[in-house]
């Protein structure tokens, strides 16, 4: 086994190191110490970011626009970018949800204009359950022929 890489600074009687090593659990293990005093600290890796986009014509009520499986239990920063296509909404009115499997994620209000080719972005905080879905959803029936757009895109926090 190797050694893990190290930077010293000072003279032998002084020397400061400090090592990362990757752990096992997603985390890094992060080493600091002069001599023979030594102190250990666990920094949690921030996951990869993990997205999908998708559209939906005319989507009814409670059909997901779009979804993102979640990929390990966790804390997770949620962009939600919500919006039309060529052809905006005539009739419903803030027809866009955001989701955790099943269940609003605060207001779960994702507001747009009904305009053509236009968008919205929001910001959801929201703990995720391993193998369960971010989604959002159009709250009730859309009109004919009505372009939904939605991008969901995941940041594990913790």
């Amino acid at each position: 086994m190797t050694a893990p890489p190290s930077v010293s600074i000072g003279d032998l009687e002084r020397a400061y190191y400090l090592a990362a090593v990757p752990a096992t659990d997603n985390n890094l293990a992060v080493t600091m110490g002069q001599g023979l005093v030594t102190m250990s600290a666990q920094a949690a890796l921030q996951s990869s970011t993990k997205s999908n986009s998708a559209t939906a014509t005319a989507p009814t009520a409670g059909t997901a626009i779009v979804t993102v499986t979640i990929p390990s239990t966790g804390y997770y920063r949620c962009d939600v970018i919500v919006g039309f296509g060529a052809t905006a909404e005539s009739t419903a009115i803030d027809n866009f949800k955001f989701e955790n499997n099943g269940g609003t994620v605060g207001t779960g209000a994702c507001p747009v204009a009904n305009v053509a080719n236009t968008q919205s972005t929001y910001t959801f905080y929201a703990e995720g359950v391993s193998g369960n879905n971010f989604t959002v959803n159009a709250v009730s029936n859309a009109s004919a022929g009505s372009v939904y757009k939605a991008t969901i895109m995941i940041t594990r926090m913790a």
